[in-house]
C-alpha cells in the first residue's frame, strides 16, 4: 500500500463503543496516480480486558471502493447499478 499509493491515510468519523465492542465509520484517503480517491468503510474492534483491541473487522464496498475505479469494468459496474435502480 506504501508503495503503490500516495498520501494514504485514514480520516476517522464518528466513534461508537458499547461495552467490549467499538465500531468506527472511517474513510480511506489516498491519490494513485495523480488522482484523488476515497473509500468510505468502517472497521468493528473487539477490545480485551485491558481495553486494547483484540480483534478487529473492516466493512467496505469493493465494487464502490476500488473495480468502479477501473477504466472496463469501472463502466460496467455503473451501468449495471444504474439498471437496477
Amino acid at each position: 500500500m506504501f508503495r503503490t499509493l500516495s498520501q494514504p491515510r485514514f480520516v476517522i468519523g464518528e466513534v461508537v463503543q458499547q461495552d467490549a465492542r467499538a465500531f468506527v465509520s472511517r474513510d480511506f484517503c489516498f491519490a494513485l496516480h495523480g488522482r484523488q480517491l476515497q473509500i468510505h468503510g468502517g472497521t468493528l474492534f473487539w477490545l480485551d480486558a485491558a481495553g486494547l483491541i483484540c480483534e478487529h473487522r473492516d466493512y467496505w464496498d469493493a465494487a464502490e471502493g476500488v473495480y468502479e475505479q477501473l477504466p472496463v469494468l469501472g463502466w460496467l459496474l455503473r451501468r449495471l447499478k444504474q439498471h437496477m435502480a
